[in-house]
């Protein structure tokens, strides 16, 4: 693993912005809840510190579907509202998409039966590793050395990460731990 260009800390609260669900930042790391509505909730780090190539990693402990957002810039209130990359995951399936202010595709999706993946009952912890490099990204759940799934995108090629879940009124939080931006080693 290359240098840590972020790693989590409950006292980074206030550096990460968020625009939608109940955000908590703790020493156990950051949580989401349902705010009363049904819908995609975001946070990000780093936007503004123009990263090109990077690996994230993170424990995720699953609600319905969440996963890491990348190489995202200009993040507004909204349910869609930012430039850059989705890697997310429910029971049944993986998938990476893109958003441009509004404007949601899904690139490529892998169902249960990719590689490394099988389907995970609701609330299991998952170790995600996210290698972004040049137009290449590639997901890996659990298993470090299988990839889960890849994909090959230009639009965007600088920006922050973060975190995006969907919370559904009634569930238990979303739980992001061990939150850590590597620069890959060459």
């Amino acid at each position: 693993m290359g240098e840590a260009l972020y790693e989590y800390k409950a006292e980074d609260a206030e550096a990460w912005q968020h625009f939608t669900g109940t955000w908590s930042f703790t020493e156990e790391g950051i949580s989401c809840e349902n705010d009363g509505n049904d819908v995609w909730y975001f946070a990000f780090i780093g936007v503004d510190e123009g990263w090109t190539d990077y690996v994230v990693e993170m424990d995720m402990q699953w609600c319905m579907e969440g996963g890491i957002l990348f190489r995202v810039t200009d993040p507004a209130p909204g349910i869609d509202t930012f430039g850059g990359y989705y890697a997310g995951y429910d029971s049944a399936w993986g998938f990476f998409g893109k958003d441009n202010d509004d404007s949601w595709m899904t690139v490529t999706a892998a169902g249960p039966d990719a590689p490394s993946a099988a389907p995970t009952p609701y609330a299991d912890e998952m170790h995600w590793k996210l290698v972004v490099k040049g137009n290449v990204f590639t997901l890996y759940i659990d298993d470090m050395e299988v990839p889960y799934m890849s994909c090959t995108d230009d639009t965007y090629t600088a920006g922050g990460v973060g975190v995006r879940v969907k919370a559904i009124a009634g569930d238990d939080p979303c739980y992001f731990q061990n939150f850590t931006v590597y620069t890959i080693e060459e």
